[in-house]
């Protein structure tokens, strides 16, 4: 149906948005390292 669709997409976005976020963090912690 639509509704599963939708739900894998807002899945796929919030994993996205994880990898974003735990790239920012290791990109922040090494210029504070640096």
């Amino acid at each position: 149906t639509n509704d599963k669709v939708f739900k894998a997409g807002l899945r796929r976005k919030m994993r996205k948005a994880a990898m974003d976020r735990n790239y920012l963090a290791s990109v922040l912690a090494g210029s504070g390292l640096s």
